[in-house]
């Protein structure tokens, strides 16, 4: 047996594409819409032979957060090393790149807030946000 992908819904399908497209080097297919119900979807390959597929759709609810639910608890990736995660974030980005990286997480803490939440992760996240926010600009929020 093979696990052959995992999917997740997300607020902002193309946004929540271009990050894994650019930060962990995934390879989006072609954005698959169905008109009937307004699912739209793209699958994301790794060089790992791994696959997401994110997934949106129209009246997308929030889950009640005080409530512990069975099903996934988080979703990992591996860089190989520090040194990896200080190539991948390396160089001295634009305040434009700043601000994308930031709303692209935050995006992503909202998700795992509603759909893996792990406190520490979205905590990490969260304080991710913050060191990019006081490097555009400080004291902006």
């Amino acid at each position: 047996m093979q696990l052959t992908h995992t999917a997740l819904y997300v607020r902002d399908l193309e946004a929540m594409k271009g990050f894994y497209v650019r930060y962990f080097g995934a390879q989006a297919n072609q954005k698959y819409h169905n008109p009937k119900t307004g699912l739209q979807t793209y699958f994301l390959s790794f060089g790992s032979g791994a696959r997401l597929e994110l997934m949106t759709r129209p009246n997308l609810s929030e889950r009640d957060k005080s409530a512990q639910e069975f099903g996934y608890t988080h979703i990992a990736f591996q860089l190989g090393s520090r040194e990896a995660v200080d190539a991948l974030l390396a160089g001295s980005p634009t305040r434009y790149q700043l601000l994308c990286r930031r709303n692209a997480l935050q995006r992503l803490a909202e998700d795992c807030e509603r759909f893996f939440p792990i406190p520490a992760l979205v905590e990490s996240l969260r304080n991710d946000i913050a060191r990019l926010s006081d490097r555009i600009l400080p004291g902006e929020p």
